[in-house]
């Protein structure tokens, strides 16, 4: 079990509730820091522990909002968060270690440690898990396709058994950018059989106890008690707040339990190269190169890029109530750390406002900000012509995804399924996010339009290749038409059946847990619900045969037509 902090300490801290230590702490810029989080800074609300590092110390660390609602636990310095994805460059420091070691090289096939993995034709490499390049389906959405919930046990063997059911990847290895937790899943697991341990004892053993980071640990049994954790939350739509909770017995792609005192521990790691030396520092920053050239600012477990003119490092999390970001200028020697317990948080968008704080006399550009309106009411239309000419339904043809762009809020709202995003213009035909708290910004850059040629724009985001839209003109079937649709599907990766039926005139796609939201029409034979993207298929007499599924980040999942 692990090894919990002393009693005393947790009674102290419980009784001092929300803690900042630092010399001078009550000068301007913490309080403006503290104005940041005002939302959270109560006694009724989940909220977020912070931490400011600057020249090797930690100079702010602070605590607002509640670790537990129920029983009144506030947050405080040694609150214990699950911190998500944010958990991925433990994993991947695992394998640098692995290979300092001689155990293993990136470069190897993973089939050499993963031999149920399929054989696609071309090899994956264990390097192309560490960089998101596989083109291996998330399980996030595969699970999904099958009903299954956050709140539902799944254990690790369930998750490997459905990858290697997968008959197709999204994409080549190499080819392109596409986040991935099931590759971080297979680390974890090639980290346990090269090594002959746990991936939670690898990592106890070779970096959280070396840095002395002794509360942290990777929980692969959500049954287990850790003192001082902080409880996940999801805001309700009427006020209040839910508890948000997963049985995902999972590691390699989170699962990590911290603090923002360890945190900064391993982020000092950075600088003095105490785990894995400096080659394995260098190693983890490497960049993602393409097949084709194109260089994407992922490494191992890290995203290096640039804000106003100074090199980061960075990753978020999120999962189930909780949101992370250990954020690092490596040359400025400063980082923020800030772990929150409600979903609607945004952890990237809070440590940036403070990048803003503390290094608004090192900029060398202006950082590119979300432009900031003057209310967020995104109901009303735009007034300008200009935007009104935009509003259409847009297809990517690569991934598949439906954008539907309406004027209104600032300029255009945008939206891909899940929800509507707001955009102002900052240039002609250019619109950048327009809300403070998206973090790093997106723009729309539509192309200079061509006589008869369709609308046409490009989603610009950090980290993401640039994807291209295309406005299409919207399918309306008959109602004969969606009757041929509708039948029994069954798909042997995810060993699920689906059912399509009609009601009241509309098409329907029911399985376990599915939304009782009906089939939007696109193109002929293609529809949407919310996010997902159903395309059907036809035999050569012109009958449906089955269809296929892009949702997230798994890419043309195939469903059999069952019945005659």
């Amino acid at each position: 079990m692990h090894r919990f902090t002393t009693a005393c300490t947790a009674l102290v801290l419980a009784a001092l509730g929300s803690v900042s230590i630092a010399a001078g702490s009550g000068d301007e810029k913490t309080r403006r820091v503290d104005a940041l989080f005002k939302h959270w800074d109560r006694s009724d609300s989940p909220g977020c522990s912070l931490g400011i590092v600057r020249e090797g110390r930690l100079i702010y660390e602070h605590g607002y909002g509640m670790a537990n609602l129920e029983h009144d636990i506030p947050i405080t310095s040694e609150t214990v968060f699950r911190i998500a994805s944010t958990s991925k460059q433990f994993t991947a420091m695992s394998l640098l270690l692995l290979e300092q070691d001689s155990a293993l090289s990136l470069d190897d096939d993973i089939r050499k440690y993963l031999p149920y993995m399929p054989d696609y034709g071309r090899p994956i490499s264990i390097r192309h898990l560490v960089q998101h390049s596989s083109g291996i389906r998330d399980y996030e959405g595969i699970t999904s396709l099958q009903g299954v919930a956050d709140e539902d046990a799944y254990i690790q063997q369930e998750v490997l058994e459905l990858l290697a059911r997968q008959k197709a990847l999204n994409f080549a290895p190499g080819e392109r950018f596409l986040y991935s937790n099931s590759g971080y899943v297979l680390l974890g697991e090639i980290v346990a059989r090269v090594s002959g341990k746990t991936l939670r004892q690898f990592v106890d053993e070779r970096i959280f106890r070396p840095l002395g980071m002794r509360v942290s640990l990777i929980r692969d049994d959500h049954t287990e008690m850790i003192e001082n954790r902080a409880s996940g939350y999801a805001p309700l739509e009427d006020g209040g707040f839910r508890s948000a909770e997963s049985h995902f017995d999972l590691v390699g792609d989170g699962n990590v339990f911290t603090t923002v005192r360890d945190l900064y521990r391993w982020d000092q790691n950075f600088y003095h190269h105490k785990i894995g030396g400096e080659n394995a520092a260098e190693s983890q920053h490497e960049t993602l190169v393409l097949n084709d050239g194109r260089n994407i600012p992922y490494a191992a477990g890290l995203e290096i890029g640039a804000y106003g003119g100074l090199r980061f490092v960075a990753h978020s999390g999120s999962w189930v109530g909780f949101k992370a970001q250990l954020l690092r200028f490596p040359e400025q020697r400063f980082s923020v750390i800030c772990l929150c317990n409600d979903e609607s948080a945004n952890p990237t968008a809070l440590a940036l406002q403070i990048a803003d704080l503390y290094l608004a006399d090192q900029f060398e550009t202006t950082p590119k900000r979300p432009v900031v309106v003057a209310h967020r009411d995104e109901d009303p239309a735009a007034p300008a012509a200009e935007f009104a000419a935009k509003e259409g339904l847009y297809r990517e043809p690569v991934t598949h995804a439906i954008a539907r762009v309406t004027a209104g809020g600032p300029g255009l709202l945008v939206d891909q399924g899940w929800e509507r995003s707001a955009y102002a213009p900052i240039g002609h035909d250019i619109f950048r996010s327009a809300d403070r708290d998206v973090g790093f910004t997106a723009d729309l850059v539509f192309a200079e339009k061509k006589r008869a040629a369709p609308e046409r724009f490009q989603l610009v985001q950090f980290a993401e290749l640039s994807l291209d839209f295309e406005r299409i003109d919207p399918y309306s079937p008959s109602l004969d038409e969606l009757k041929g649709y509708t039948g029994t599907y069954y798909s042997e990766e995810l060993e699920t059946t689906h059912r399509v039926y009609l009601e009241d005139g509309r098409l329907y796609l029911k399985y376990r847990r599915s939304p009782q939201t009906p089939l939007q029409p696109t193109l002929k034979d293609q529809f949407t619900l919310n996010a997902m993207r159903v395309e059907f298929e036809r035999e050569s007499q012109g009958g449906v045969s089955g269809y296929g599924i892009w949702y997230d980040r798994a890419w043309s999942v195939r469903f059999a037509r069952r019945d005659p």
